[in-house]
């Protein structure tokens, strides 16, 4: 699987930048560096790279050890139209892996275990309306569990996986003095599938200069998640820290705090909450 994903990203790569030669290059930009929609970094799933250490509790008891998941993934677009300043579009693609680890010693034994990967690969198109931006996608996740869970917790059978699904989402943004609003709702739209199918989510971020080069910024804000699969309740993730670097992807170190189901693996009916470090940043 994640061979297949990254030889398609090669192509589709190499592909737009001998495409986008024949095209005006005053209106077409390949592969631009930045997006009209901005990420949403907060959101557990969003395909950047990010890690984190935490302390965790399931079902309302208090895990011994470390919760340590993290994010191999990339956010990039392909082709931009650019009508001008404030109006534009673009098309691009998302990929990550979402892999849990936990760091604990029975018995005085350090043992790292693996829990469970997820795997997403998503086509995006984004539009810009002055402060206003919107980004209509499709992705498709699977989640595996991970040898180390199967072995020690004796997991020998196949068992129902609502995590393996296709989703079209939209989601609009309106950025407004230093601070990003947004709201989507999404729809699963594999035929035969046991998952339930409507998904809504919304939140904010925000970024304040905190010195007079802007190299570092204070950030944070939060996100929310609804989904029928979990009887739409609340999953919540806040967390405030410090960006350091000029642009929007470069590195952010923040506490955060998640409540809500496990966002992750087929386990996501359980309710859970983390308290920790996180990284996030994005590769390209």
């Amino acid at each position: 699987m994640r061979n297949k994903i990254i030889w398609s990203v090669i192509f589709v790569f190499g592909f737009v930048k001998v495409w986008a030669q024949d095209l005006d290059s005053s209106k077409y930009i390949s592969l631009p560096s930045d997006h009209y929609f901005k990420s949403l970094w907060i959101d557990p799933m969003q395909g950047i790279c990010s890690s984190g250490l935490y302390g965790y509790r399931e079902e309302g008891l208090v895990k011994k050890g470390i919760y340590f998941p993290f994010v191999i993934g990339a956010q990039k677009e392909l082709l931009r139209k650019k009508i001008d300043q404030n109006h534009g579009y673009e098309f691009g693609f998302e990929v990550a892996s979402y892999t849990q680890f936990e760091i604990v010693t029975p018995n005085g034994v350090y043992q790292r275990n693996l829990l469970n990967i997820d795997y997403r690969i998503c086509m995006h198109l984004n539009v810009k309306n002055n402060e206003w931006s919107y980004r209509a996608r499709f992705f498709h996740e699977s989640s595996h569990l991970g040898d180390d869970y199967m072995i020690r917790n004796k997991v020998h059978a196949y068992l129902p996986n609502p995590l393996n699904y296709e989703q079209l989402d939209f989601t609009a943004a309106l950025e407004k003095e230093r601070f990003n609003y947004y709201a989507g709702l999404g729809l699963v739209v594999r035929i035969e599938t046991i998952r339930k199918r409507f998904a809504a989510q919304t939140g904010f971020s925000y970024s304040f200069p905190a010195n007079e080069r802007s190299t570092v910024k204070y950030v944070g804000g939060m996100d929310l998640k609804f989904l029928q699969q979990t009887n739409y309740d609340v999953n919540a993730k806040l967390c405030a820290g410090f960006q350091f670097g000029k642009g929007d992807e470069s590195p952010k170190f923040v506490v955060e705090f998640y409540t809500g189901h496990l966002p992750f693996s087929l386990y996501e009916y359980k309710k859970v909450q983390w308290l920790g470090l996180g990284l996030y940043f994005n590769v390209i």
